[in-house]
């Protein structure tokens, strides 16, 4: 069965003399035949993750991507400018009002709403419409074309619980308050103001402290100039 030489006899030369069965693998896995046998024997001790009491390390060890993505910032929800005009021309949304997260949620031109609706626009498509929405955020070619034809986009800060009671009144009793921003927020919404839209949202009371020191610094050097 061998093309191997029988003299001169060599360790490497010995061998049966008759045809050995090689024995099939079980519970390795894919390299075994099928999945019947991939968890044979692999219980307690004769485990491959048994580590004789110690936290295993496939315990101790973040899951990935979800921890990698744990700390990401969470998507607003996105609206494409087209899909916009395709539901005012067939009359969902009035351009005549304001069109609120609300109105978008009502018409099914956003189906669901849990941090907020953004605008954007693919290849600086016109608008033709006159509007004036409301949004969570938007993109700088969804601002000009819209205030390209003298409508307007305004930025609305709301946290999440807020959002909920904006959409969906009935259910609550009593409506929750609208929370002041963070810093990070309020970066993010003089952002968009920088872009062209118009913001909205109740000022913390850092921000007005601020503004009021810087006042009374201004009109201190006009004092002195003058």
């Amino acid at each position: 069965m061998s093309h191997r030489p029988f003299f001169p006899v060599w360790t490497t030369n010995l061998r049966d003399t008759f045809k050995k069965r090689k024995r099939q693998k079980r519970g390795k896995g894919m390299k075994s035949r099928g999945t019947r046998w991939r968890h044979w024997r692999v219980k307690g001790k004769n485990s491959r993750t048994d580590e004789h009491g110690a936290h295993p390390l496939f315990r101790r060890v973040p899951k990935w991507p979800a921890a990698h993505k744990h700390m990401t910032r969470k998507k607003l929800e996105p609206l494409n400018l087209a899909k916009l005009r395709m539901f005012i021309e067939k009359g969902r949304l009035d351009t005549r009002f304001p069109i609120t997260q609300r109105h978008l949620y009502d018409s099914r031109c956003v189906t669901k709403i849990k941090l907020g609706v953004s605008l954007f626009n693919v290849n600086d498509f016109p608008f033709p419409y006159k509007i004036d929405i409301e949004v969570a955020g938007a993109d700088q070619s969804s601002i000009d074309m819209i205030r390209a034809v003298g409508g307007t986009v305004t930025i609305v800060y709301m946290e999440p619980v807020t959002l909920r009671a904006h959409v969906k009144p009935w259910k609550y009793e009593v409506l929750p308050r609208t929370a002041r921003p963070t810093l990070k927020m309020v970066h993010y919404m003089e952002k968009m103001k920088a872009r062209g839209a118009a913001v909205r949202y109740i000022k913390p009371l850092w921000l007005i402290e601020e503004e009021r020191r810087l006042q009374t610094q201004l009109r201190e050097l006009r004092g002195e100039e003058g």
